[in-house]
């Protein structure tokens, strides 16, 4: 059963979110607490009687009214995991198994500020979120990074770029490396056939292709796929991927900053703008581009989706149905509380363009005036 954990600091703390990605419960979750609140349990006294209110009240304190969706329900939940010192804000994360994977950061009390250090969480244990036993240390990586990019395929993490090394002509040979967790060892990737410093390829996105055993790494002249079983690059033709590079550019957008989720062979891009929303798409196979321009008032019934606000995440769930994970813009009237927004969509490929639709919205309630989310993966 796989489980969606959203993140994001406060008070020097990384807050972790675990809540559970079944179709069944995501964006049911709040009815279904509420359902058990107000069943009425059979007493044979008062004192069961009393424990049974009391079972309700605890239930259904934790459910509020929200403006958006109309009608809907607020879960408010508390963090699964907090840690604290441990992880930095420039940390990058992803998932393995069971295990949430954090690497790397910047810390500028440290010598050096840029971090080598490694943990894990392991998502089955159910410590109390306060305690940082959940967290144990791995291997360091070979070079220290920050805001660096990682991907996860065939049992094995992959961490390219973010070193102060590579802004100042570090040799490409050092620009990734890789951990097998079996071994417990870290190894350095082949070096990458362009030009590091020029493509500026550290700061674009990566994406897994799971079942070619592939991932690839993205630029704004290069597609750059590394076959995880031959242990080699290949630079793929890229000339329509650069199209939508252009079409997102006429577009005040660029996907530098987005994390695309991974369908099949297909990468996908959603952000929101000033004047309207977005989401873009390329089949690595067929190397096409799609795209579709959504109106801010599609998502008028679902929230408040700011532009330029904390950037949202697409996933992938199965199929054609994606999830949205996105901070409203305002705090909850009641709770003074952030919204943590997880809308189901429906998109569709069809002859280059892309057929979105909102299914519904599940609206989480997170404790924090100083909140940033970060980002959201799957476990």
């Amino acid at each position: 059963m796989a489980y969606l954990y959203f993140y994001g600091f406060e008070s020097d703390e990384m807050r972790w979110y675990g809540v559970n990605v079944c179709e069944e419960d995501i964006f049911k979750a709040a009815n279904e607490v509420l359902m058990a609140g107000q069943e009425t349990i059979p007493t044979t006294n008062t004192e069961d009687e009393e424990n049974s209110e009391r079972k309700r009240s605890s239930l259904l304190e934790v459910l509020y009214s929200v403006e958006r969706p109309f009608g809907g329900l607020g879960l408010r939940i508390r963090p699964s995991a907090i840690s604290a010192g441990v992880i930095s804000y420039q940390s990058s994360c992803v998932a393995l198994g069971p295990f949430i994977y954090c690497v790397g950061g910047l810390d500028v009390d440290h010598e050096p500020p840029i971090l080598d250090q490694v943990h894990r969480l392991d998502t089955r244990r159910r410590s109390h979120p306060e305690s940082e036993s959940g967290w144990e240390s791995c291997t360091p990586m070979n070079v220290a990074r920050y805001c660096s990019k990682i991907a996860a395929i065939d049992g094995k993490l992959f961490v390219m770029g973010g070193t102060l090394e590579h802004m100042y002509g570090l040799d490409p040979v050092k620009w990734g490396e890789c951990f097998d967790p079996i071994t417990n060892k870290w190894q350095f990737l082949p070096p990458i056939p362009v030009e590091v410093d020029q493509d500026q390829i550290s700061q674009w996105p990566v994406a897994v292709i799971a079942e070619d055993n592939k991932f690839v790494v993205c630029s704004n002249r290069n597609l750059l796929s590394f076959d995880v079983k031959s242990w080699s690059w290949t630079r793929e033709d890229c000339r329509m991927f650069v199209s939508l590079l252009d079409r997102m550019k006429s577009d005040g957008k660029s996907i530098f900053r987005l994390r695309p989720a991974m369908a099949g062979s297909t990468m996908y891009w959603f952000d929101a703008g000033r004047m309207f929303l977005s989401v873009y798409a390329y089949d690595l196979i067929q190397k096409k581009c799609f795209s579709r321009r959504l109106g801010l008032e599609d998502f008028e019934s679902e929230g408040d989706l700011l532009p330029d606000f904390m950037i949202p995440t697409l996933l992938h769930l199965h199929d054609e149905i994606f999830c949205l994970v996105w901070v409203d813009g305002f705090l909850h009237h009641e709770t003074e509380l952030w919204h943590i927004r997880c809308t189901k969509l429906k998109i569709s490929k069809q002859e280059h363009t892309l057929s979105v639709g909102v299914e519904s919205t599940q609206t989480y309630l997170v404790d924090g005036n100083g909140f940033t989310y970060l980002g959201a993966i799957l476990v």
